[in-house]
């Protein structure tokens, strides 16, 4: 994966200088990150991770950082972001916004324990509630009502799947929702296994704040779902029950939203599959896997189609 901002040895250097977290010894290029250049690094203390934020606005990247400590003072899994000796949480180097938080131990889930999936259930609730009472000027928003418009980011046809197609089939039954009764809230935008950290069938970390905004609270758990028990050709029912139920003991849903839950996890394929088709062109060495990505995501896209709202709503209590 291309470095869209490389570090050497002095950098870190330069930039520990401003913290009190220990001397540098080594680092480490995440391959993963794409929007931003993310590391983790080692100092003589502790590990940590760095993320270099490269082309967000800076207001936004401000409404990032109070989100997560808020949510890290409400006692919820968020990686604690490192202050500098200045007592600030961003350090500007070489005309780029800098964030360090602490390393939290742990692995990407890539397998679901009954445990797991009612620990994370509970904690996304939380954080969920938590974030729906937060009152803070400014809420940034996406698309207003993304769901019900056309995308900005489009595709065409990949195989035999026509993108433009589907996306008209699917306004339209989203168009048919009363989105009136649907909540709405700050949601951290992008909550799945890529963004969780997990240890002995525990939720310790929920990184990757990049994508946070207000949205309908339905959307994280559409995108939460469609990551985690849909697979290509098979939905984990029996998780996507518990996981349903879980989290309802601290947030409940309304008939609406279940419904909206439906339409909306096939709409967080159908945009995840435009964003790869985009990303191919700024990471064009990246081309196969992102291909790959793309495969699973139209069929597990076909997969929740043909599985009709009848049949999803049954296993929603």
């Amino acid at each position: 994966m291309t470095i869209l901002t490389k570090l050497s040895k002095k950098d870190f250097e330069k930039i520990l200088e401003k913290y009190a977290i220990g001397k540098y010894r080594l680092s480490k290029h995440v391959t993963l990150a794409l929007q931003n250049t993310v590391y983790f690094f080692w100092t003589s203390k502790a590990k940590y991770i760095l993320k270099i934020y490269e082309k967000s606005d800076p207001n936004y990247i401000n409404y990032q950082v109070r989100i997560m400590n808020f949510a890290f003072k409400k006692g919820l899994p968020i990686a604690e972001i490192m202050k500098t000796k200045q007592k600030k949480d961003l350090h500007f180097y070489k005309n780029h916004r800098i964030l360090i938080q602490k390393f939290v131990s742990g692995r990407e889930p890539k397998k679901f324990t009954n445990s797991l999936v009612k620990d994370i259930a509970k904690k996304q609730a939380k954080l969920n509630k938590n974030l729906m009472k937060m009152k803070l000027e400014g809420k940034y928003v996406w698309k207003r009502d993304f769901q019900f418009k056309r995308m900005d980011e489009r595709a065409g046809i990949i195989g035999d799947f026509d993108f433009t197609k589907e996306e008209s089939y699917l306004l339209k039954e989203i168009r048919k929702l009363n989105k009136r009764k649907l909540r709405k809230s700050v949601i951290h935008g992008d909550f799945h296994s890529c963004n969780l950290i997990v240890d002995k069938n525990k939720l310790k970390a929920i990184i990757d704040w990049d994508d946070v905004h207000e949205d309908f609270l339905v959307q994280e758990i559409a995108n939460f779902i469609s990551h985690s028990f849909i697979k290509k050709n098979e939905i984990k029912k029996k998780h996507l029950k518990l996981y349903l139920r879980e989290y309802q003991k601290y947030v409940k849903l309304n008939k609406e939203e279940k419904k909206a839950l439906y339409y909306f996890i096939q709409n967080r394929y159908l945009g995840v599959i435009a964003w790869d088709e985009k990303q191919k062109k700024q990471h064009k060495d990246q081309t196969r896997k992102i291909d790959k990505w793309n495969d699973e995501m139209i069929k597990s896209y076909k997969t929740i189609k043909n599985f009709s709202l009848n049949k999803f709503l049954k296993l929603i209590k």
